[in-house]
């Protein structure tokens, strides 16, 4: 995944707006990004079953704009189509991660992908928000000193998907785990992607009736 993060003073706003212009300012600097990333989840059946969806992340980031690269990663988190809780039918992929430089200094890195009703039966919004990662970097004090935007290419893609390695005691077990975590990612992707078709939901609660009697 590559990309452009622009640092520097008065990096605050957290609109999209803000990363695109900060994304374009790197660009113009040549504060080019990338960063390789392994994702691992000890457990399929708890990715897929628990509320945040996450994994552990390690890997490398390489970053043009920031002194110390390349910078290594170590036990951040991945949110795998994590419910947005201020967004009604929107999901986050979501990446958090401390990571540390070759001058032993440590940032906070920040990313999401936003996948809402805007990808409903268009295949290239879809894509185009499952590739796209608005990243943020900050100190540990919480001081944002960085922000940009991160695509993934098609090829990449693919070379990602080929990297997929299934563990478990046989055959049956990885076989088991691989279903088990595509199964998911296409049914978050499609839950979305068909949402004219999806059935309604009502409140589960009932409301009930109050009823008055008047005495004279």
């Amino acid at each position: 995944m590559s990309g452009f993060i622009h640092f520097g003073e008065n990096m605050e706003g957290d609109r999209k707006d803000d990363f695109e212009v900060a994304a374009r300012t790197g660009r113009g600097l040549c504060e080019a990004a990338r960063f390789f990333l392994s994702v691992k989840a000890w457990n399929t059946h708890t990715i897929v079953r628990r509320p945040d969806h996450s994994a552990m992340l390690t890997g490398t980031l390489v970053c043009a704009g920031l002194p110390g690269s390349p910078f290594m990663i170590k036990r951040g988190d991945f949110g795998l189509f994590s419910e947005n809780q201020s967004i009604s039918g929107t999901k986050n992929l979501t990446y958090s991660f401390q990571m540390i430089g070759t001058d032993r200094e440590k940032y906070q890195f920040e990313g999401f992908k936003t996948v809402n009703a805007g990808v409903v039966l268009n295949p290239v919004a879809l894509w185009r928000a499952t590739s796209t990662l608005y990243v943020t970097v900050k100190r540990l004090n919480g001081t944002v000193i960085g922000r940009g935007i991160l695509h993934i290419k098609p090829m990449d893609f693919i070379a990602e998907a080929r990297t997929l390695n299934p563990s478990g005691d046989g055959l049956i077990a990885k076989a088991t785990s691989t279903i088990s975590f595509l199964s998911y990612f296409a049914k978050q992707a499609a839950s979305l992607f068909f949402t004219p078709f999806s059935t309604l939901q009502y409140p589960s609660h009932k409301i009930g009736r109050a009823s008055c009697r008047e005495e004279c």
